[in-house]
């Protein structure tokens, strides 16, 4: 993600939610929830490259 794309999206979520505990942009959401989601497995086999 380029660093300007990566800095709109942080100021837009703090501009539509100022009291936000976690900034969490789109491209990073799938290692965020991964455990939660079910996915951890397939995620950590994604990052390993296998």
């Amino acid at each position: 993600m380029p660093l300007d794309d990566f800095l709109s999206e942080v100021m837009g979520i703090l501009e539509a939610e100022p009291d936000v505990e976690q900034v969490t942009v789109e491209n990073v959401k799938f290692l965020r929830f991964a455990e939660a989601d079910g996915a951890y497995d397939r995620v950590l086999r994604l990052l390993g490259g296998h």
